[in-house]
């Protein structure tokens, strides 16, 4: 920051770098230039840039061919992003049985297991797998409240 001649705090000037894209005061440019280009590095294949001392690391970490271990999926690493997050093969625990199946699979797995029925023990109602955490905390708890009320009404479902 420069005072004017009126006492005023003025901003230096500033330029964008073309190599390492910094913000670089006007006052400083000949010397940046000078070193800049000297110690970035930027790569190609993946448009970053860096400094030169990194460049071996940054090549070993980002430019290898790296592979899903569940599917047969295969990129270069800074391209792999969330994959593991979203692969098809990736593993999943049915809420209603807990077996493990591949996301790919477990979709025809949910609606046959979530469709078969058990009797609620607190309440007899035949029910869905599917339906079971629902009734457990709004119906059966609320019939149960109701049956512990009037335990006449219990009697008929016997």
């Amino acid at each position: 920051m420069n005072q004017n001649e009126h006492g005023k705090v003025e901003e230096e000037k500033t330029y964008i770098c073309e190599v390492c894209k910094g913000k670089i005061p006007m006052s400083k440019k000949f010397m940046h230039d000078l070193t800049c280009e000297k110690n970035t590095y930027y790569c190609t294949k993946c448009k970053e840039r860096l400094p030169k001392s990194l460049k071996a690391e940054h090549e070993g970490k980002m430019h290898f061919l790296k592979k899903c271990k569940l599917c047969p999926y295969k990129v270069l690493a800074y391209q792999y992003g969330d994959h593991d997050e979203i692969c098809p093969n990736r593993l999943i625990k049915c809420p209603y049985c807990d077996v493990i199946f591949k996301v790919c699979e477990f979709t025809i797995h949910a609606d046959y297991c979530g469709s078969k029925t058990y009797k609620c023990e607190k309440c007899l109602l035949t029910l869905t797998k599917r339906e079971k955490e629902f009734h457990d905390s709004h119906i059966c708890s609320t019939t149960q409240a109701y049956l512990n009320e009037y335990p006449e009404i219990g009697k008929y479902q016997e």
